[in-house]
């Protein structure tokens, strides 16, 4: 039977995880590249060692028997999550008890053989007990073409991971922080 864990680092200087989670990243990204209007792919190679580097994001890996298979990464420099056009004066305006505690999460990728499984939980659980322990708040985008229903499954794999005695909060709240529309508008002649 296979092993599944999930390590908090804040900084991956071993190369070769470093590029088992790029290929984690570019597996779960790149079908998107069709079904969302918003590119999902934010990091360059270089950009996404550099952040794997980097001790101001904090990264939650999940493994299988030893091997990459998700990664959930974040930081509360919201500077440095512009990466993912997030704009820090919002998110701080709307959350002025959690300046310097609010940690925007760029990533979420799991290995498609993988998504449905319990990695997804096994991240989430560790990200919830990350929060609850630095009284902090998550925030994050998603494609809604990929996965409408995603802060609804995180707030219910927290509410489990909480009746299993995981995480001592009982309460969790989801607040939708905006919106980006995208649209086209298509000028033509009518036939006569």
């Amino acid at each position: 039977m296979s092993k599944m864990t999930c390590e908090m680092l804040f900084s991956i200087t071993d190369v070769s995880l470093q590029q088992e989670l790029w290929r984690v990243y570019l597996a779960a990204f790149q079908p998107s590249s069709e079904l969302c209007i918003q590119e999902q792919l934010c990091y360059s190679e270089e950009s996404f060692r550099s952040a794997l580097t980097d001790p101001d994001y904090v990264k939650f890996v999940a493994k299988e028997d030893g091997h990459a298979i998700g990664l959930h990464m974040g930081t509360n420099n919201l500077e440095k999550a512009r990466v993912a056009y997030v704009n820090p004066r919002k998110l701080e305006a709307q959350f002025p008890e959690f300046v310097g505690r609010i940690y925007y999460f760029t990533i979420f990728a799991i290995e498609p053989s993988r998504q449905g499984s319990e990695c997804a939980s096994l991240i989430v659980t560790n990200v919830g007990l990350f929060i609850e322990q630095h009284d902090a708040i998550v925030a994050f985008d998603y494609a809604s073409e990929k996965n409408s229903r995603l802060p609804q499954l995180i707030i219910h794999v927290l509410e489990v991971a909480h009746s299993h005695n995981l995480i001592a909060s009982d309460t969790f709240t989801g607040t939708p922080l905006g919106g980006q529309c995208y649209y086209a508008i298509r000028v033509s002649k009518s036939k006569k």
